[in-house]
This record gives C-alpha cells, sequence and structure tokens, in this order.
C-alpha cells in the first residue's frame, strides 16, 4: 500500500501493528513554520524500526527504507 505523506491513516495502521515497512522520503527543504500537528511523531506508538536502504538521489532526496522490527 502507498501512502503520501504522514497522517491519521499511518498512525492508525501503526497502532493496529499492519505495517511491516516504511519508506521515507526526505526533501531537503525548510518550511518556516508548523507545529505539533505536523510532526511524525504525534500520539504514536513506540515503533522499532531498521534502516534497509538509503537511497540518495541526485536532487538531493533521500529515500529511507524501514523495516518495522516490532510492533509497539
Amino acid at each position: 500500500m502507498v501512502q503520501f505523506g504522514f497522517g491519521a491513516v499511518t498512525r492508525t495502521l501503526l497502532a493496529a501493528g499492519v505495517l511491516d515497512r516504511i519508506r521515507l522520503w526526505l526533501h531537503p527543504v525548510l518550511i518556516g513554520r508548523g507545529g505539533p500537528a505536523d510532526l511524525l511523531y504525534q500520539e504514536l506508538p513506540t515503533t522499532p524500526c531498521a534502516l534497509e536502504q538509503c537511497t540518495p538521489l541526485e536532487s538531493g532526496i533521500v529515500i529511507l527504507d524501514y523495516r518495522i522490527t516490532a510492533m509497539g
């Protein structure tokens, strides 16, 4: 399943323990405003992950592939 962004659906799937992988695309852009509702860790269960692959792109974007090692 592919979901663009990280929000309520992702938090629900993590809490239910049904995700086995997460792929994060890290874009080298800093945005000058935001708040706690914009953070990845907002109201998430502890979810240990292991980095399996890191793919840097010429644009500066880095793709991080994580395997979830245990459900929190």
